[in-house]
């Protein structure tokens, strides 16, 4: 029996990852992949969980807040709808903490699985196929694990992360980060979302481009010009009709056509760019 669960776990892993449970076939040039000593991979990683040690330490000391706001809490002299709202609102802020701080425990728990496979496992082999590697065999220990685990999915999509998202010998943990920047590792956003949001990327930060249509291309440019002068600012509106020809001063504006005359708003002092 125990035999097929476990089959029936890595079949589940393979549909959900699409691929199979070895990591994707290494190139011809290993040499060009970027490799890194095991003692600075887990200086990284260790960084990395400081980062999230320092929120989940802020977020307790606002949990002990709202918990102490609640003494102040007076149910017995207020209208029963005021008093029911209050309470609502504080519930609602502890929840929100509360589930934060089960999401940074869940990403420090990834980040210590991390560390101890860096330590035992690595070789100085590629960190990518490594991570990879390691990733999605996290995922099939918690899947084929009889306890409550939440973050398979999470391993799943990192691991995939790993081999489709990283830019050629980009920093394979500053990808980690970008990821859960981007998404929960509780309830995860797929590899591909990730993906598509970084279109632009220098290795540190990540943005995600704007499509705009053809016929869109000019929308945001604003028909208002403000330029500013040594001595204040001023706004300049032009209405100009075709085959107008205008002059304007500071006190009169004139045309010499009949159509629709120009409107010019000029300052109490000429302007210099």
């Amino acid at each position: 029996m125990k035999t097929w669960i476990t089959a029936l776990t890595c079949i589940m892993i393979a549909i959900c990852s699409g691929f199979s449970l070895t990591a994707k076939a290494a190139p011809a040039n290993m040499s060009s992949l970027p490799t890194m000593a095991k003692r600075d991979m887990i200086e990284r990683l260790k960084k990395l969980k400081e980062t999230q040690s320092s929120e989940l330490a802020n977020l307790e000391t606002a949990i002990r807040k709202q918990l102490q706001d609640s003494m102040s809490l007076n149910v017995s002299n207020e209208e029963v709808r005021f008093a029911t709202a209050k309470a609502g609102l504080l519930a609602k802020r502890l929840d929100e903490l509360n589930s934060r701080r089960a999401e940074l425990n869940a990403r420090r728990e990834m980040i210590d699985r991390l560390i101890f496979a860096v330590d035992s496992k690595y070789s100085n082999q590629p960190i990518q196929q490594f991570l990879e590697q390691q990733f999605l065999e996290m995922a099939s220990t918690d899947l084929s694990e009889a306890r409550d685990s939440r973050m398979w999915k999470a391993y799943t999509y990192f691991s995939i992360a790993m081999r489709e998202v990283p830019e050629p010998r980009e920093d394979m943990f500053n990808v980690i980060e970008s990821y859960m920047n981007f998404s929960n590792v509780l309830d995860p956003k797929t590899p591909a979302e990730f993906l598509a949001s970084r279109n632009y990327t220098n290795g540190v930060q990540s943005v995600a481009a704007r499509p705009v249509s053809r016929e869109s291309i000019g929308d945001d440019i604003p028909d208002t010009v403000t330029r500013k002068s040594g001595v204040r600012a001023m706004t300049l509106e032009l209405t100009l009709p075709p085959k107008t020809v205008s002059t304007a001063t500071a006190d009169t504006v004139s045309s010499t056509s009949s159509q629709a005359p120009v409107t010019t708003v000029a300052p109490a002092a000429t302007a210099t760019n």
